[in-house]
């Protein structure tokens, strides 16, 4: 490894330590607020009109992702011509396609009545309509975010660009605390979640303009050829977005709505809520470093990329074991005081699905490595089949086991997707299976050892 590859990885590392800290803490602080201002009901109902909110970005299609991945690999191989045409090419079909979802959205909501379509009486009809408007806004506009830090990240490193979304989401935290405080509802959070990604679009602007001054951003580069070829990979991106974060998360939310209620909704959604913290803390090291491995890839330093995802799979099996541990022994006085004692701490529950959590984080690893190299279509589509899988034996799982029956059929997806990652990971890179599972589960003493002798031969040498 070189020192400037080093130093942008501990940068980055920093940064998205300090990103994490301020997700979990977001999430931490969040949850009790809503619950001890708003109650059980409201925030259930809140959960279940985000989950649909949540469905915009289906229409998207994974274009922007995929773009955001192009812009990367091109910038990485020194093609500026290709990143900048790549770029304005998503901004402008962003636009058009952030346009359209919220005007069919109005016009839909303006024909149906919300409440009843979604089992949703204690928020009232006005605000169900605003809140879900607004909620579809904060998520469609999240698609300039990534192909405005892909070129950025590509050149200096994600360091800057997480900091400054931390930072925003500190200040995003705060403003929804003294909204709720003062008596905000659900319309006043969703407003604020607006007014979030519009501030960190604008941040983006101005990073990109900064760092990365050659990239043309003027929207008559748009090319119709350049859209075309990024269906293949869009398609993949969109297929593990939709089953990732729509399926495997929303559908079973909306499904135990309507078997058991608003407020089995939200025991079931602030018991996942803790378990996916320790999962978000434990994929903090593939995260950090996917766009060093693109970058890479995109130089063809193979073995750059072997080693570095290696280092992931090991780090984040051997932290998810860490964290999901500390969670099962302090789940009954973190849930009693984090929810003011209004949910209660199911040990079976959090059982299973840290299960299940546990070997995503390890398949995490390598899907962080695919994603940035656009090479996820065998595993997205195995990660949409096994979902389809447990959505479907979720409902007889409700009805016999409860709620910890639906989180073990959510287990499927976790273990499919994994081994196929892992699977299209040697097949690229032309690696033995075995040697390499073998390798990536190892406790990662070696890769420790290594940094912190570096590490004191630096000081060593500062002290000296």
């Amino acid at each position: 490894m070189t020192r400037s590859l080093r130093r942008r990885i501990w940068e980055s590392l920093a940064a998205m330590s300090f990103a994490r800290a301020v997700q979990v803490g977001y999430v931490f602080i969040l949850v009790p607020i809503l619950l001890s201002q708003w109650g059980v009901e409201i925030y259930g109902e809140w959960l279940i009109l985000s989950a649909i909110a949540s469905f915009g970005a289906l229409t998207n299609f994974g274009m922007f992702t995929a773009s955001a991945v192009e812009i990367s690999l091109a910038v990485g191989a020194g093609d500026r011509e290709s990143a900048s045409k790549i770029s304005a090419t998503a901004l402008a079909a962003g636009i058009a396609f952030v346009a359209a979802v919220l005007l069919m959205a109005w016009i839909g909501l303006s024909f149906v009545d919300p409440r009843v379509l979604l089992g949703v009486h204690a928020i009232p009809l006005h605000d169900v309509v605003v809140v879900t408007m607004l909620s579809l806004a904060s998520v469609v506009l999240t698609v300039f975010v990534p192909v405005l830090s892909a070129p950025v990240s590509v050149t200096i490193g994600n360091a800057l660009a997480t900091v400054a979304a931390a930072i925003i989401r500190v200040v995003e935290l705060i403003v929804i605390a003294g909204a709720v405080y003062a008596g905000g509802g659900p319309v006043s959070v969703a407003a604020v979640l607006v007014a979030s990604v519009c501030l960190s679009i604008l941040v983006h602007v101005a990073l990109a303009r900064y760092w990365v001054p050659w990239l043309s951003l003027d929207l008559r580069r748009f090319d119709a050829a350049t859209l075309r070829r990024l269906v293949r990979p869009s398609l993949a991106q969109f297929l593990l977005y939709i089953s990732v974060n729509i399926f495997i998360i929303q559908v079973p939310r909306i499904i135990l709505g309507h078997m058991a209620g608003a407020s089995a909704v939200a025991a079931f959604g602030v018991t996942v809520t803790y378990t996916r913290a320790a999962r978000t803390l434990a994929t903090l090291f593939s995260q950090s470093l996917q766009t060093e491995t693109t970058r890479a890839y995109a130089e063809k330093r193979h073995d750059v990329v072997i080693h570095l995802t290696e280092g992931f799979c090991q780090t984040q099996l051997w932290a998810s074991l860490a964290a999901m541990a500390g969670l099962m022994l302090l789940g009954h006085p973190i849930f009693s005081i984090w929810t003011h004692g209004k949910i209660a701490f199911d040990f079976w529950l959090c059982l299973v699905l840290g299960i299940g959590f546990i070997i995503g984080a390890y398949g995490d690893a390598v899907l962080s490595v695919l994603l940035g190299i656009n090479r996820i279509l065998a595993p997205a589509l195995v990660h949409l089949c096994g979902t389809a899988v447990a959505v479907v034996l979720a409902v007889p799982a409700i009805a016999s086991f409860g709620v910890s029956g639906m989180a073990a059929v959510l287990v499927i997806p976790e273990i499919l997707t994994a081994a196929v990652a892992v699977w299209v990971f040697c097949e690229l890179l032309d690696l033995p299976l075995k040697a390499f599972v073998f390798q990536s589960v190892h406790w990662p003493v070696g890769l420790i050892r290594r940094e912190l002798d570096r590490l004191a031969g630096f000081l060593f040498k500062r002290t000296n």
